[in-house]
């Protein structure tokens, strides 16, 4: 399963494999319905009484929002997420069951997950919270080491492959250090046991080892509050894979820095099956930490090491948003990659020269400080450098955080009643990919000053079209940036213009799932 998100998989490890999907497909001929059928009530009520119960929060939720908009609820749907839906056939080689506990467990457990973000962000950790705890008191008050074996794993992978990411920047630090420490500590006394299914063990390790990532990222994304450790298993310490110990001779790399690299994934929903994280000092770049023996990319020329910097000829500039372009990406799909070195972390090197760049000299011993370029190391005025760039930086973000306030603080938008938006959401994304840019400018206080979601953002910034267009993200945005251009003093673009002579409403903000939307022409969406 990749990632979070996004993640890596994540945000995050956003890293999702194809072994648990929920999206529907043609069943093989030697399965039957039943195989695929999701959980149904009577059984999470039976078996999962306090994550039942959270469930119908969220379905009590449901109702009484689409009550207050006019607008009749569908059995089995809680903010777009369909609890009916039948589970993808994992493959009679994967680890995992179709019809298993852990699979049927871990596939529930993840939808709460997304049906949990219909709120604040504050809001969306507090019912993750709730649902994560709960499924989880739920899985240790079952009998048979097996057993809980199975659902312990289901709670591992749900977690890792939703990303968790309103509950890793708004939730409270120490509940969560405290759920966290209990899943750990139950690991290590089932891993301590003889489990009788080793290949289901190691790919329980390694989905745990993706979470650990997972919350190893989430401070260097949300900051030292969310500062957490993931220690499930007692093992000997394993060598790091450093870039001069992958062979780079790639034959068709042509001396360019990168080279493109070809995968099938069926739909949005499949997994990659990576294990992929940020890459230190430059946020736009995603390192592969590990492919799965099921992966996508198993018998491609991908290997661990190399630095995802596009895909399917797109850029990105953050982990985020990387992570959720390959998350939504499916047919046939390419993601252009390269290799960092050990002296340079961060910086791309071409592919062909990488073992040139990193190989030791003849004698054994590397260059001295002599023999390498002026300012590689060992110069005077790199610590005077760096202390000059952080000033910088800081003062870029200060300025940053000011500029923020002060466009939120414009009054008069929107006026009173549902505020009209007149641009696309391609317009919209365009605005927040330019103003991401700008010194100082994060998406994190960019979210925080808009109060978004990121995982709701991601969604919009990955999107195409208008298929977004109920996201809130969309018409926050829409609302900060008309409070940006009254701010400045400029004049309405000709495209707005344009937009407003042809909806006098404006667009529509309804989804493509919701049969009132307001559809495009097809020349406006391209």
């Amino acid at each position: 399963m990749v990632y979070r998100s996004d993640t890596i998989a994540y945000h995050n490890i956003k890293t999702k494999t194809t072994t648990m999907s929920s999206t529907t497909s043609q069943q093989p001929d030697d399965t039957t319905a039943a195989d695929n059928a999701p959980l149904s009530l009577s059984t999470v009520e039976s078996r999962y009484p306090q994550l039942f119960c959270e469930y119908k929060k969220l379905e009590d939720r449901e109702k009484q929002l689409k009550e207050e908009i006019g607008e009749s609820t569908t059995p089995g749907w809680i903010a777009c997420t369909n609890f009916n839906e039948a589970l993808d056939d994992n493959g009679p080689n994967s680890a995992m069951k179709t019809n298993s506990d852990a699979n049927k467990f871990c596939m529930f457990l993840w939808k709460c997950l997304e049906a949990s973000e219909t709120g604040s962000i504050s809001g969306d950790a507090c019912r993750q919270f709730d649902i994560l705890n709960s499924a989880l008191d739920d899985t240790l008050s079952l009998s048979g080491t097996a057993n809980k074996f199975e659902h312990l794993f289901g709670w591992t992978a749900a977690a890792t492959n939703h990303g968790l990411d309103a509950l890793l920047y708004r939730g409270d630090p120490d509940r969560n250090r405290v759920l966290f420490k209990k899943v750990a500590d139950e690991w290590k006394k089932v891993f301590s046991t003889n489990v009788n299914d080793e290949k289901l063990r190691k790919f329980a390790i390694w989905y745990c080892e993706c979470f650990q990532k997972l919350l190893k990222q989430a401070k260097k994304e949300y900051g030292d509050h969310a500062s957490y450790v993931f220690n499930f298993i007692k093992k000997k310490r394993v060598r790091k894979v450093a870039a001069e110990d992958v062979d780079g001779g790639n034959s068709n790399n042509n001396n360019n820095n990168t080279i493109s690299i070809t995968a099938i994934k069926p739909h949005k929903d499949a997994r990659l099956g990576l294990g992929i994280a940020q890459v230190k000092g430059a946020s736009h770049h995603i390192k592969v930490t590990s492919i799965a023996p099921g992966s996508l990319f198993k018998d491609t020329d991908l290997d661990v090491g190399m630095i995802i910097q596009s895909v399917n000829n797109k850029p990105f500039n953050s982990f985020t948003e990387g992570s959720a372009l390959l998350k939504i990406a499916e047919g046939k799909f390419s993601i252009e990659v390269a290799r960092t070195t050990k002296e340079n972390p961060g910086k791309l090197v071409p592919l062909d020269n990488v073992s040139q760049s990193t190989k030791k000299k003849s004698d054994g011993k590397r260059k001295s400080n002599s023999q390498l370029p002026p300012g590689s190391s060992g110069d005077d005025d790199s610590t005077s450098k760096k202390a000059k760039n952080t000033v910088s930086y800081k003062t870029a973000k200060a300025a940053a955080v000011e500029l923020l306030i002060k466009i939120c603080a414009v009054e008069g938008v929107p006026p009173e009643g549902v505020p009209e938006v007149y641009d696309s959401c391609p317009e919209v994304i365009e605005k927040i990919n330019t103003f991401l840019k700008r010194d100082g400018i994060t998406k994190t206080n960019f979210m925080k000053a808009l109060n978004l979601n990121g995982k709701t953002l991601n969604k919009l910034l990955a999107s195409e079209g208008q298929e977004q267009a109920g996201n809130p993200c969309y018409k926050a945005a829409y609302i900060f940036f008309e409070k940006q251009r009254i701010l400045d003093g400029s004049a309405k673009s000709a495209a707005r213009l344009e937009n407003e002579a042809k909806y006098d409403s404006g667009f529509s903000l309804k989804s493509k799932r919701q049969a009132s939307a307001k559809k495009l022409p097809k020349d406006e969406l391209e």
